[in-house]
């Protein structure tokens, strides 16, 4: 009985773990790409509160990741591109 409870207690040591792990790469990404989780929100359509519980109570969403890396990339874009424009001016 003892080593029941302490496998379900690594058990959801290791799911506190891998939530941690995905609530800080959602913020990295977020930091990444110059926004806030309501400002995700709003972009998604989605509830604030939605956001907000990604990597907690919710599974990030497996797309997410992916959007993110275009939309820091098509941002990127878009810098250089008006520094460029600028600068040539």
């Amino acid at each position: 009985m003892g080593k029941f409870n302490l496998n379900y207690l690594l058990f959801w040591i290791y799911c506190d773990i891998l939530s941690l792990m995905d609530k800080v790469k959602l913020n990295v990404l977020l930091s990444s790409a110059k926004l806030k989780k309501k400002d995700l929100s709003v972009m998604l359509g989605v509830a604030q509160s939605t956001v907000n519980n990604w990597g907690s109570s919710k599974e990030i969403p497996y797309w997410l990741e992916s959007w993110l890396s275009f939309y820091i990339k098509a941002r990127t874009y878009d810098e250089m591109r008006l520094k460029i424009c600028d600068d040539s001016s």
